[in-house]
């Protein structure tokens, strides 16, 4: 399954990139939402681990603008945001945003690969 880690903190997303590749996935950094947008559109089928502001834009947009995607199985990309801001103030902030799971940095490898199997396997289960 392929993955795409977004955040314009290149040591921080190859970080994240490597705890996933060596759990068996297919890990491709990226440092702006466009660029994981047209990834998510002409690409296979992804899953997406992204930090809340990239590049003087933030996830709100990112994620409506996947929903609003023709495909219906790349609208439903499973976004997971990974973020040193703590959980509650990220819901207090976006409290209407429906992203697939959230992971507090510091991380352990084993909390980001779990998360990433569970979003695989939704997308591997899920007829849209």
């Amino acid at each position: 399954m392929r993955i795409i880690v977004l955040d314009d903190n290149a040591d921080i997303a190859k970080c994240s990139a490597d705890v996933l590749k060596a759990a068996g996935f297919d890990a491709q950094c990226l440092d702006s939402f466009d660029s994981a947008l047209n990834e998510i559109l002409t690409g296979e089928m992804s899953i997406v681990f992204s930090e809340i502001f990239v590049k003087n834009s933030d996830i709100g947009v990112f994620l409506n603008k996947i929903k609003s995607f023709d495909d219906s199985r790349k609208s439903r990309t499973p976004v997971v945001v990974i973020s040193p801001v703590p959980m509650a103030n990220f819901f207090d902030l976006f409290p209407a945003l429906e992203v697939f799971g959230y992971i507090e940095r510091p991380f352990s490898s084993a909390e980001i690969v779990n998360v990433a199997r569970k979003a695989s396997f939704f997308l591997e289960n899920h007829n849209f």
